[in-house]
């Protein structure tokens, strides 16, 4: 069992570890520098956005670039919210509360309609209502959430 775990957590960290850097290559791959994408509102001379650059780093070499966000994110630092200016943690930290609940209410929801389809396609197994038991559960496994989620707002 500790085995197992010990895999998880190496594959766990592996993932991590590629996406910061699929993350920090996508910086530079999509188009518009970030820079400009969070002052756009403002006014800004060349020469700002250029010191604004050197300020967070984006002047550096991508790996340099990659080794200093590492090193913040260890420190517990996720950076600034393009759009705000506000610390990202700070964003996550007010937003929790709200994400928890919903994921708890949701979890409840999935659980007592999973758990009463099942029972009854158990007590009816080989009718047709396990066959749609059935179906409905693939239904709701294989829907995208953003299409489910536009579905039940209506």
């Amino acid at each position: 069992m500790l085995r197992y775990i010990v895999q998880r957590l190496i594959a766990a960290a592996i993932t991590i570890w590629i996406a910061t850097i699929a993350v920090t290559l996508l910086i530079h791959v999509v188009p518009g520098a970030p820079v400009r994408i969070m002052y756009a509102k403002f006014q800004s001379t060349p020469e700002q956005i250029e010191m604004i650059r050197h300020n967070l780093g984006l002047d550096q070499p991508i790996w340099i670039q990659y080794g200093m966000y590492v090193e913040r994110l260890f420190h517990g630092d996720l950076g600034r919210s393009i759009v705000g200016d506000q610390p990202v943690l700070d964003i996550l930290l007010t937003r929790f509360p709200a994400t928890l609940a919903l994921t708890i209410v949701s979890l409840a929801i999935a659980v007592v309609i999973g758990m009463s389809l099942g029972f009854l396609a158990a007590y009816k197994r080989g009718t047709f209502v396990d066959a749609g038991a059935m179906v409905l559960a693939i239904v709701g496994v294989s829907m995208p959430h953003f299409w489910l989620g536009l579905l039940l707002l209506f």
